[in-house]
């Protein structure tokens, strides 16, 4: 079986389904529940939670808990996130020089995995084009 990170990360659900249907078990209706609830907080306001603003408009108010969520929705060490916005973060934190040296000693595998090879750092640094 291979599943690469991005592949998971960018359809969890898909993901976990390969690996459950490679162990020829079917995937659980809790981890599909499980996986919604850590990408994808569901974060409802009340009546409670909106008030009018200054200018007479209605503006949202978070609860604590709802304050929370987003609060580990942030935080790299947290199980609640969303690993789409975040597997293409190291080509805004690696040195391309770093990036040159791993393509150099990885990257007839990396080819081979179906990941885009930088030719400069303006290429790395363009998200519009993935890497994988």
């Amino acid at each position: 079986m291979k599943i690469r990170y991005e592949d998971f990360a960018t359809n969890t659900i898909e993901g976990a389904g390969k690996v459950f249907q490679f162990m020829d078990l079917p995937l659980p209706s809790e981890v599909t529940r499980n996986i919604r609830n850590h990408l994808h907080p569901n974060i409802t306001l009340s009546k409670e939670s909106v008030k009018k603003g200054g200018d007479g408009t209605k503006q949202p108010i978070f609860h604590a808990k709802a304050a929370k969520v987003l609060q580990s929705f942030n935080n790299p060490f947290g199980s609640v996130r969303d690993p789409s916005k975040i597997v293409e973060q190291w080509r805004g934190v690696l040195p391309f020089e770093a990036v040159r040296s791993i393509q150099a000693e990885c990257g007839e595998v990396l080819k081979k995995l179906g990941y885009e090879l930088f030719e400069s750092e303006e290429g790395m640094k363009d998200l519009s084009v993935r890497s994988y």
